[in-house]
């Protein structure tokens, strides 16, 4: 079952990939020089780096006590 904060963080991501295929076809068309696209990328990875290190941040190893309860 999917859990809330994964479905939060699907979304998400589900949006920076709309974003990522819509913004540079789109907005950046009928822009002539390379800056826009620059500023674009490097403004999208720094939130996409961002929002792994912030989802990865939360992952922890079960305890023993944890693990053999799955088991």
């Amino acid at each position: 079952m999917m859990t809330r904060p994964f479905a939060y963080w699907l979304i998400w991501f589900c949006v920076l990939l709309v974003i990522d295929i819509g913004v540079p076809f789109t907005l950046l068309q009928n822009i002539p020089t390379i800056a826009g696209s620059f500023t674009f990328w490097l403004i999208w990875g720094l939130v996409a780096i961002f929002s792994m290190l912030v989802m990865m941040s939360g992952w922890r190893e079960p305890a023993d006590g944890d693990r053999a309860a799955q088991q």
